[in-house]
């Protein structure tokens, strides 16, 4: 990993609302933690791991999405240095591959602090450039292929006779910092959101008592 620092990492504070409705019994694939369990944050990061598989198919009885691959469909425009990029439709996968890192949970006031790495996240979708480079005009659309975790950057060239591929692969290369830069804070909210989302989905249906019994 050419910068391990930079995968995606997210900090949640979390309250179990007590608020519950239609509530359900535990399915089997969702393990318990018992309050008399003495590494309760342990017992929970498990529990975490035994669900990836599920996760990243989706657990529809939940609403919740699947996780991996995620479907980002923002549209994320980038500018600088006469060139305009513009991306939509983003595949991320890797995204179940998950480590919490950290953990410190408050049982009695309900209250959860974990941090959540993505070590290796690969992102596929489609770009328009616009603009020129040493005078000469770029204009076209393709698709891309980026390895968040190595700063690589695969370009397939699809639309574009040879000479001008190879210019528009050094554009986007030269490029490639701001780029990634635009896009790392849009991925890191869709991501913040879909595990803060699908905690709560998961836990709505259930009490205090049916999650951590005595």
């Amino acid at each position: 990993m050419a910068n391990s620092s930079y995968a995606t990492i997210i900090i949640i504070v979390l309250c179990v609302n007590n608020v519950f409705s239609k509530l359900k019994p535990i399915p089997d694939y969702l393990h318990i933690c018992r309050r008399s369990n003495p590494d309760i944050p342990k017992c929970i990061i498990e529990s975490a791991y035994s669900l990836r598989s599920k996760l990243a198919e989706g657990i529809p009885e939940f609403d919740v999405a699947p996780m991996d691959p995620m479907l980002i469909n923002t549209l994320i425009p980038t500018n600088g240095n006469g060139l305009k990029i513009e991306t939509t439709n983003l595949l991320v996968t890797g995204t179940s591959n998950f480590t919490i890192t950290h953990l410190i949970a408050d049982i009695d006031k309900q209250k959860y602090n974990f941090q959540v790495r993505f070590p290796h996240m690969h992102v596929m979708g489609n770009y328009s450039i616009d603009g020129q480079i040493a005078r000469m005009v770029i204009k076209g659309r393709g698709d891309f292929d980026l390895d968040i975790c190595k700063y690589t950057l695969r370009y397939f060239c699809n639309r574009f006779i040879i000479p001008l591929c190879e210019v528009l692969n050094l554009a986007i290369n030269a490029n490639f910092v701001m780029f990634f830069m635009e896009l790392r804070p849009i991925i890191q909210k869709v991501l913040e959101e879909f595990v803060l989302d699908t905690v709560e989905k998961l836990t709505q249906h259930f009490t205090y008592e049916q999650l951590f019994p005595d």
